[in-house]
């Protein structure tokens, strides 16, 4: 299990090459890494947003599209919940750089979809002000993965 919300991304030394944990013995480091290095598998995202005035919105759209709207002006980090009944939750926080707010997306997915490039399900918090919680969110090195984790 993933102890607390990071950016970490993990790997596993295959062949002398590293390459991003996927699979089904690593389930949480797979979500982790699905959710902070989206390349490889697409999912369907299915969006829940809470808005002003009580209104809800709920979307679908592919997790490239997602990830491209957001991997530009934010720096991600994520952290499991909870793994149950074959089912992943876990939170996803998307920090604004240019704004100054943050989105919070509170992910939900099965094993099987996990797996298998199907549909995730995300409650979204958008736009909350960061100003008060500036210090958990440290300064990214460009250019460089943020934390480079082997998996034995």
């Amino acid at each position: 299990m993933i102890p607390q919300i990071n950016g970490n991304i993990y790997y596993m030394k295959t062949d002398g090459l590293f390459q991003p944990v996927f699979g089904k013995n690593w389930i949480a480091e797979t979500l982790s890494n699905v959710m902070l290095a989206p390349a490889g598998r697409s999912y369907t995202i299915q969006i829940t947003q809470r808005v002003y005035g009580g209104e809800i919105r709920r979307y679908e759209l592919n997790s490239r599209d997602f990830f491209d709207y957001f991997s530009g002006n934010c720096d991600l980090y994520f952290g499991i919940e909870t793994v149950e009944r074959d089912v992943l939750t876990g939170t996803l926080i998307l920090a604004d750089k240019n704004v100054g707010n943050i989105h919070i997306a509170f992910v939900s997915i099965s094993v099987l979809d996990l797996l298998n490039g199907g549909t995730m399900k995300i409650q979204l918090d958008a736009n909350i002000p960061k100003h008060n919680v500036e210090t958990i969110f440290g300064k990214k090195r460009e250019g460089k993965p943020q934390i480079f984790k082997e998996i034995k």
